[in-house]
């Protein structure tokens, strides 16, 4: 339909109107197309192919797709090496970033939020309770790191005062 329909209703305007035909990429010739699709990234090819029907199929290739996954994966599993020759190059390189994504995620919730490590286990019964190590100083912020009860300058109970009269709050 693009090119019986789409392409003559535009050459037919522009001829008409005495204009110039736009430079389109999708009106070339296949065989000019390919070479210009090797210059091309991965995000780039898939946003392509993202398009139209006819671009999906020239940027889903194995011999676009091919030579990426090998550069970008060289330590590829082999279910991922399976998958490239079921599914093809694009499917297997989509699989392996997406595995490696989910990697830096699971290294970044580590990094921030490591194990604590805990004392004692052999022999003791278990019974020592586990040991936290020092986090950042004034993690949980103000008085409370200092004054665990809630309470400040002479005040009582939780929330309670401001260091006037033991405690009981008082308008100003």
């Amino acid at each position: 339909m693009k090119d019986t329909l789409a392409y003559a209703m535009l050459i037919s305007i522009h001829t008409e109107a005495g204009l110039q035909l736009p430079a389109c990429l999708s009106s070339l010739p296949v065989e000019t197309i390919k070479p210009i699709l090797t210059l091309l990234q991965p995000i780039q090819l898939a946003a392509l192919s993202a398009t139209c029907r006819e671009f999906r199929h020239l940027a889903s290739t194995d011999g676009l797709w091919k030579p990426f996954f090998t550069r970008d994966f060289p330590q590829a599993t082999p279910h991922l090496l399976e998958m490239a020759v079921e599914k093809g190059y694009k499917a297997a390189y989509g699989r392996a970033a997406e595995q490696e994504k989910e990697a830096e995620r699971a290294r970044r919730r580590w990094y921030f939020n490591p194990p604590l490590p805990r004392l004692g286990g052999g022999g003791g019964g278990g019974d020592q309770p586990p040991f936290y190590p020092p986090r950042f100083p004034g993690m949980i912020g103000g008085d409370y790191d200092r004054l665990p009860g809630g309470s400040f300058l002479g005040g009582s109970g939780v929330g309670g005062g401001f260091g006037f009269g033991g405690g009981r709050r008082r308008g100003f």
